[in-house]
């Protein structure tokens, strides 16, 4: 798929666009992680202020649309409704005081010669580092701190269902960290009750490494705004798993599935593979425990993943949740308060250790 060339790109060093943003450097993430498939990234600069720019890959757009048999006009409207759809959610969630989301601060388009073409862009606040990156990169990162991390992401995924908005791309390169706070970022995937999205054909509009099962297997059900808050659901469990195990969810739980039942080559109905995936999911909840230090709260956190990552939606949630004749199954405030307990008794073993 061809793309806009890194060559290419450093003809943008030193571009000012009329809104005043001057393009200093390439992004290091640039086309592998938070800016998205289609996206180039760069740090920018105005008033002394250094900023993240998501601009989208015009031509790696074209070259998948065009090549797919789409008129290039209409490749070009679709472009800039998907950079207008991220930009409109985030000001509903700046009108809805969504704390621990990264919004965006600024945007614009403009024709850049030096590209010939037109270059849509959305500003952001600069992180620190991604949580993919970090963990990565890091074996010091203590139980205290992974806690407080989760319980921000929790926190923040509990805002934006508030406003009516799921994430449905929740994964470590989108979790990204400001000094001692966590944010969500990357909001372009995000599904809104009320908003027209421009991907409201899709089943999953996330990254599939991170798909929950049933979108996985093309399983659906009737209740899609049901579908994706479970979907939510597990996309955050799966964030639990990776910040113990540095994988995810999906990658323990294939990994004891028969090859012929993978998604890649099962074509059947699920209640046919019902008990392999729960002798999997058993597997792999084993797995994770024996990730998990012998601490206080070592069960409890390996139950939060049990709830929240059953490879059957229907069962995702806090059980008390789930049970209850009236208000929304998926309410993640359970879930956070059981993080920030962690947190707090994690904190306890640091202090106790010194």
């Amino acid at each position: 798929m061809a793309k806009t060339s890194l060559e290419e790109q450093r003809k943008l060093l030193g571009y000012t666009f009329e809104s005043g943003w001057r393009i200093t450097k390439i992004h290091s993430s640039s086309g592998t992680s938070t800016g998205g498939v289609y996206s180039m990234c760069f740090d920018v600069e105005k008033d002394g202020h250094t900023c993240f720019m998501k601009a989208l890959d015009f031509k790696q757009y074209m070259s998948r649309s065009v090549g797919k048999g789409s008129d290039p006009m209409s490749c070009l409207q679709m472009m800039i409704d998907q950079f207008q759809y991220e930009r409109n959610l985030s000001e509903i969630c700046k009108e809805g005081n969504v704390r621990k989301v990264v919004y965006v601060i600024d945007s614009g388009q403009e024709f850049v010669t030096a590209f010939n073409m037109l270059v849509p862009y959305l500003i952001f606040e600069m992180a620190d580092d991604d949580i993919h990156h970090m963990l990565d990169i890091s074996e010091r990162l203590d139980f205290s701190w992974k806690m407080k991390s989760l319980h921000d992401v929790a926190v923040g995924m509990y805002n934006l269902h508030k406003v009516g908005i799921t994430h449905q791309d929740i994964k470590p390169s989108n979790i990204l960290q400001f000094k001692d706070e966590t944010k969500i970022g990357d909001l372009g995937c995000s599904s809104c009750e009320g908003l027209d999205s421009p991907y409201k054909e899709r089943l999953f509009t996330g990254d599939h490494n991170y798909s929950p099962p049933e979108r996985s297997y093309n399983w659906t059900i009737s209740d899609s705004a049901k579908q994706k808050y479970q979907t939510d659901c597990y996309l955050l469990g799966s964030l639990i798993v990776f910040y113990i195990t540095g994988v995810s969810m999906n990658a323990l739980l294939y990994k004891h599935l028969p090859e012929s039942y993978l998604p890649d080559y099962y074509q059947g109905d699920l209640p046919q593979i019902r008990t392999y995936l729960n002798n999997a999911f058993a597997a792999a909840l084993e797995e994770i425990k024996m990730s998990i230090p012998k601490i206080r709260f070592r069960e409890r956190l390996l139950q939060t993943i049990e709830y929240l990552c059953s490879p059957f939606p229907e069962f995702r949630g806090h059980p008390k949740n789930l049970s209850a004749s009236h208000g929304n199954p998926y309410n993640l405030e359970r879930f956070i308060a059981s993080l920030d307990l962690m947190r707090r008794e994690a904190e306890v073993l640091v202090f106790e250790k010194k």
